[in-house]
């Protein structure tokens, strides 16, 4: 990765298409291409694509987790080749770190996974997996937005050993993508950044899915002004311009 090379591909990896049809709409992005489920949106000369993980053929309904994201951030990258990656959605957040509903995060440190437990020699470092991703500090002060760790399973709920796990690796938010997203990244050397909105509290008491459910909207709606925001804003720009711009 050439730090002074401008980034004038980007493309934004989301799990659901409610997810992603303000920035869509934004930025007049029209259905080009995807293989198989993989839907692919973009603009002239596709300097801005989304890539969607599509939908079941079987029940109609977008394709969530780990496996969908894995298969989309593979088709995107391979087709559209972009500068960066962002992995965009919807996520619970934990009250103890200071999450709200609403609230935008942007990814920090590391992407881990709380749900592959391997209790075997190095198996277990690798279920975890501590996928990097650029330094955000700077992008987070820029766009005004919160940051924190985020951790990845495969259930909108999650049992007790999970939230030990995410405990653990000080988790600010539990997805269902980004680890995912974060490998794929790491495996064809492209430059990752995740951001999530809080539709629901982890540590709140209230079954995840009412919450999901009732603040979708909202979350979304946060969601798509940063991400609008932070496109804007590193569009154009070098690596080194959004990891360490003092230098």
């Amino acid at each position: 990765m050439d730090l002074n090379n401008k980034i004038e591909k980007i493309g934004i990896v989301f799990a659901m298409k409610g997810e992603a049809l303000a920035t869509i709409h934004h930025f007049n992005l029209e259905r080009i291409n995807g293989n198989y489920p993989v839907e692919l949106y973009g603009n002239a000369e596709n300097k801005i694509v989304v890539s969607l993980n599509g939908t079941c053929s079987f029940t109609g309904v977008d394709n969530v987790g780990t496996q969908a994201a894995t298969l989309n951030t593979y088709v995107l990258i391979n087709e559209v080749n972009p500068d960066i990656v962002i992995n965009a959605g919807t996520a619970g957040g934990f009250a103890h770190s200071g999450a709200k509903i609403g609230d935008v995060y942007i990814g920090t440190n590391r992407v881990v996974y709380h749900d592959r437990r391997i209790p075997l020699p190095k198996f277990d470092e690798y279920g975890i997996g501590n996928y990097g991703l650029i330094n955000t500090d700077y992008l987070a002060k820029q766009i005004g937005i919160k940051q924190g760790i985020i951790s990845t399973g495969n259930s909108l709920d999650y049992v007790d050993r999970d939230l030990q796990l995410m405990k653990m690796s000080n988790a600010s938010l539990k997805d269902m993508e980004a680890a995912s997203v974060a490998w794929v990244c790491q495996l064809l050397n492209k430059a990752f950044i995740p951001i999530k909105s809080v539709t629901d509290m982890v540590d709140g008491g209230i079954p995840t899915e009412v919450e999901f459910k009732a603040n979708f909207n909202l979350a979304t709606k946060n969601l798509n002004l940063k991400l609008i925001q932070l496109i804007d804003f590193i569009y154009q720009k070098t690596m080194e311009e959004i990891v360490s711009p003092e230098k």
